[in-house]
């Protein structure tokens, strides 16, 4: 049986940055994060982790179709957007098991309703823990109203099933509202920062996001430019290297971890 000397020894621990940013035990291992994305080259992200001397990746690749269904992805070619958020997740916390789900598909955009359905998706049967949206939606896709209070439901769902969202502000912050970064305070909300070390954050609260992360990335067409994307995926991995030193930790612990490392 713990004793509250022992729970004070452990919140003392993951209050400490440094074992945060360099015990080998903060390697995502046993974790479960699903990447809503376009989709993720499997291949490409195999030799990213060869070339850093780590583990092959765990990855399983899916397509959200326009019906909402959800079927394996059967190696259809995707975009680098979502091969760029999973190659920084894999570089701080490589020994994540990644669920990546293509919301974007052959078509190029994703819907409230494909969105709705992979995050159920993720939490219901591949029961993540973390899961990235480095995506956004624009406010006026959320009519009729129906279709906002479905989202919203959704995130609330995924809440009570202790999953962590992550999401990407819009990078014209805070001219464009941009959903659901801005529903707050289920979601870690992110937007980008410049840092001087890629696992620097700060907990920075207004009025749309919570959290200012590292915003470049390091591969792919867009990896130099600063984006919210590449923000929300550092905060991803540093959550990541939380949860594996401490699988039970609920979403407002999280949260909370967080506030206290960024001070």
């Amino acid at each position: 049986m713990s004793t509250s000397g022992d729970f004070v020894k452990e919140l003392s621990r993951l209050l400490d940055r440094e074992r945060l940013l360099s015990d080998s035990l903060a390697s995502g291992a046993g974790v479960r994060v699903a990447i809503l994305d376009t989709g993720v080259d499997v291949t490409t992200l195999r030799a990213r982790c060869h070339e850093r001397g780590q583990e092959p990746p765990r990855i399983e690749e899916f397509l959200v179709q326009a019906s909402g269904e959800i079927v394996p992805h059967m190696g259809r070619h995707s975009a680098p957007h979502g091969t760029t958020v999973a190659d920084i997740i894999l570089r701080w916390a490589p020994k994540v098991h990644l669920f990546s789900a293509d919301v974007f598909g052959p078509e190029g955009s994703c819907s409230v309703d494909k969105l709705i359905a992979a995050l159920r998706w993720a939490v219901d049967l591949c029961q993540c823990k973390l899961i990235n949206l480095s995506l956004g939606i624009a406010e006026e896709r959320l009519y009729p109203p129906a279709r906002r209070h479905a989202l919203l439901l959704t995130i609330q769902h995924c809440y009570h099933r202790d999953a962590i969202l992550v999401a990407a502000a819009h990078n014209d912050h805070p001219l464009v509202l941009s959903f659901p970064a801005i529903i707050t305070p289920p979601l870690l909300s992110v937007r980008k920062a410049e840092f001087e070390k890629p696992l620097q954050f700060q907990y920075s609260p207004d009025s749309f996001t919570e959290f200012l992360a590292h915003s470049r990335a390091y591969f792919g067409p867009f990896a130099a430019t600063a984006a919210t994307s590449w923000a929300a995926a550092h905060l991803t991995a540093i959550a990541a290297r939380l949860i594996s030193l401490k699988p039970d930790l609920k979403p407002f612990e999280i949260k909370t971890l967080l506030y206290w490392l960024s001070q």
